[in-house]
């Protein structure tokens, strides 16, 4: 009788923690998507985002900004905006607060209130990038809708081919 006392009440500690370590996850308000598309549609509905046209009137602007391609480097050789900085998505949230990195360019690490635009290829990198930039705390992150994709053809006097130093 000793030991089944022991064992519910060694099963009710059980079906205790595992209800706290759940509720200690919902209060973290940690999220599960059902897959990537609807991550996405999340995110975009968290981040501003301007298309290619706006995003052109404001390079005629004074206003300084840092310029992200979160593309990968085989597809930056190829071609990218003038001034971008190329941090591929998989080390923005790593490299974005890195005097290292920024030293090694000649730039000053970002502050949280600098005007950030990024872009992508079409747009799903890009998306996700300012989301986790807006979760670090970066105010004026802005997405450019399409990415390079649709600059090619609209503004074509905007693209490069960048100087690689590696």
């Amino acid at each position: 009788m000793k030991k089944l006392v022991y064992k519910v009440l060694f099963l009710l500690i059980a079906i205790n923690l595992v209800s706290s370590c759940k509720t200690l996850a919902n209060r973290e308000n940690f999220v599960v998507y059902e897959n990537s598309d609807a991550l996405v549609k999340f995110a975009e509905k968290q981040i501003s985002t301007i298309d290619c046209e706006e995003f052109y009137k404001r390079t005629k602007q004074p206003e300084k900004f840092l310029l992200i391609d979160v593309r990968e480097l085989a597809e930056y050789k190829k071609d990218a905006i003038g001034n971008a900085v190329l941090i591929p998505r998989g080390t923005l949230e790593f490299r974005i607060e890195s005097e290292k990195f920024f030293g090694k360019i000649g730039m000053p690490v970002p502050k949280k209130d600098t005007p950030i635009y990024i872009y992508c290829e079409k747009g799903t990198r890009g998306t996700l990038a300012c989301f986790s930039l807006k979760q670090l705390g970066y105010t004026k992150v802005v997405h450019i809708k399409n990415g390079i994709f649709e600059m090619r053809t609209r503004f074509p006097e905007l693209i490069i081919v960048p100087e690689i130093i590696e």
